[in-house]
């Protein structure tokens, strides 16, 4: 029997919660999934509807800044490290590529395996992350590690980032998760041979699209001394 040619899989249900816009030198893609209960199985099934509207969509060599919010829902380290992989997966067969922007992962249950994961996402993009939101979920020291190293010595220097006349610092939130002797470990990595620049983000000072400081940091930390019980620091 015929068979009718492969082609972009048809619209799916996870369709409705993807924005895409187009402009005359930009395209972006924002999907929003907070609260809605995900899971670990859901993972493949979400990356597999991504690349179909990509497919349908997009010109595969135009360059796409990807907004992504799962917060508040219930994904294991497992899922978060089966996401990542698809992302970078999804990037990489792109020519245009697909820059994760900004990333909202609160409020879930994943741990250092998906900042491990993350961190490797980040050092494959050329182009600056603007916000990673992971606070409130199960991070060690491991993890925190990991991403702030990735950030410090990205292969393209893209932390801070350019905005107009402005340096910007990736906007982190890592509060209330596990990572034990904050201050130790940003006190060791702001040594050789990571020399990490970080700031705290002081209220009224900074914000996610400018850093108060005279030489701008890599990184706001922000919040980040607030961890779960044991882990908090004492002011």
């Amino acid at each position: 029997p015929c068979m009718a040619p492969l082609g972009p899989p048809p619209p799916s249900w996870w369709d409705r919660h993807f924005e895409l816009k187009h402009s005359y030198d930009s395209t972006s893609l924002s999907v929003n999934l907070r609260r809605l209960g995900l899971r670990a199985a859901d993972v493949t099934s979400l990356c597999a509807a991504l690349r179909g509207l990509l497919a349908r969509g997009v010109d595969p060599e135009t360059p796409v800044a990807f907004d992504l919010d799962v917060s508040e829902n219930q994904l294991s380290d497992d899922a978060g490290v089966y996401l990542m992989d698809g992302l970078q997966s999804i990037a990489r067969e792109r020519p245009g590529g697909l820059r994760l922007r900004v990333l909202k992962l609160y409020r879930n249950e994943i741990g250092d395996a998906t900042c491990e994961r993350l961190a490797k996402l980040l050092l494959s993009q050329a182009a600056a992350v603007e916000e990673l939101h992971l606070s409130h979920n199960a991070v060690r020291q491991r993890g925190a590690a990991a991403l702030l190293i990735a950030l410090a010595l990205h292969p393209h220097g893209a932390y801070p980032r350019k905005r107009d006349d402005e340096s910007v610092p990736c906007w982190l939130r890592l509060e209330q998760n596990e990572v034990a002797d904050v201050d130790d470990l940003l006190a060791l990595l702001g040594k050789d041979p990571v020399r990490l620049r970080h700031c705290q983000a002081p209220r009224g000072e900074c914000t996610a699209w400018r850093c108060g400081r005279t030489e701008p940091a890599q990184v706001h930390v922000v919040c980040i001394r607030q961890q779960k019980e044991p882990f908090v620091v004492e002011e």
